[in-house]
């Protein structure tokens, strides 16, 4: 059985969704950087990139299923959606946003652990009714 190159990519996430398209269709495929390109990105330069390989039988179909797959993307019909804060009381979407610097704790936390850890308030304040929230 010989095995040949279907797709040798230059992104090493790119080449496994790749196999993991090729795997769901049932199709069996060895990649060599499967398990050190992404810890070692370096590694995958060294070895001839990111390569999936398969059976001479198989390869037909797996081109054809790889036919297009990068810059395959389209854009969402319409944007996701974002929930738009508003005030718990009044319901209004006027409001700010407050980043209050805790030195004191911050301080504290040093002098105790010896690390610099950022100890920050946040919360909002309604522009209509003036009460404020987290």
């Amino acid at each position: 059985m010989n095995i040949v190159c279907v797709y040798d990519g230059p992104d090493h996430f790119l080449a496994l969704s790749a196999k993991e398209i090729l795997e769901s269709e049932g199709i069996t495929v060895i990649m060599p950087t499967e398990h050190t390109g992404g810890v070692y990105p370096q590694y995958s330069l060294i070895t001839g990139g990111n390569r999936l390989m398969v059976s001479e039988a198989d390869a037909p179909r797996a081109r054809e299923i790889l036919a297009g797959f990068e810059g395959n993307a389209r854009p969402l019909d319409e944007p996701y959606p974002l929930p738009e804060r508003t005030c718990p009381w009044c319901g209004s979407s006027k409001y700010t946003e407050i980043v209050e610097q805790r030195r004191g704790l911050m301080g504290s936390l040093f002098l105790i652990l010896g690390v610099l850890i950022p100890v920050r308030k946040r919360y909002f304040q309604c522009g209509t009714c003036g009460k404020e929230w987290k």
